[in-house]
C-alpha cells in the first residue's frame, strides 16, 4: 500500500525538480525558451500537465490560472508545450517510480510480489492482417 508519506515525498520531489534550472535546461527544446519571466512558465506547464486536465483544455487552464489573476489561451499553451522534451516526464516518472519502490514496502507472497492483471477478451475483426498479428 502507498503511505501517505510517500506521496508528499513525492510531490516535493517533483516540485523542486521542475523548479530547478538544471531541469530547466535539460529538457527546453530550444536554448532561449522559459529563460524570462512570462505568464506560462516551465513549472507551471509541468505542473499542468502532471494534473491530468479532464475538461476541455480552456476550462481547464482557466481553473489552472484563476488564482494567478490571469488567463492563458489554448494556442499560447500549446506553443510553449512543444518547447519541453518528453523526457522530461520520462524523468519525473522514473523518479516517482525510485521513491515508491524504496520507500513502500508492499505484502509479498514468498517474496514475489502479486499484480492483479485484467484478462479482458477484446473482438478483433476477421481479416488476414488481423490473424497473422493477433492469433
Amino acid at each position: 500500500m502507498i503511505k501517505k508519506n510517500s506521496i508528499c515525498k513525492l510531490i516535493k520531489n517533483v516540485k523542486t525538480l521542475i523548479s530547478s534550472d538544471e531541469f530547466r535546461t535539460k529538457h527546453s527544446l530550444e536554448d532561449n525558451a522559459f529563460t524570462r519571466n512570462r505568464k506560462l512558465s516551465f513549472q507551471d506547464i509541468i505542473s499542468f500537465i502532471l494534473g491530468l486536465p479532464r475538461k476541455s483544455l480552456p476550462t481547464e487552464l482557466d481553473l489552472f490560472f484563476e488564482e494567478k489573476d490571469f488567463s492563458v489561451s489554448k494556442q499560447a499553451f500549446s506553443k510553449a508545450r512543444y518547447k519541453i522534451s518528453s523526457q522530461a516526464f520520462e524523468d519525473i516518472f522514473q523518479m516517482s517510480t525510485d521513491i515508491f519502490q524504496f520507500t513502500s514496502h508492499p505484502k509479498t507472497w514468498d517474496g514475489y510480489r502479486i499484480f492483479a492483471i485484467d484478462g479482458s477478451d477484446i473482438a478483433v475483426a476477421h481479416n488476414k492482417k488481423n490473424e497473422t498479428e493477433f492469433v
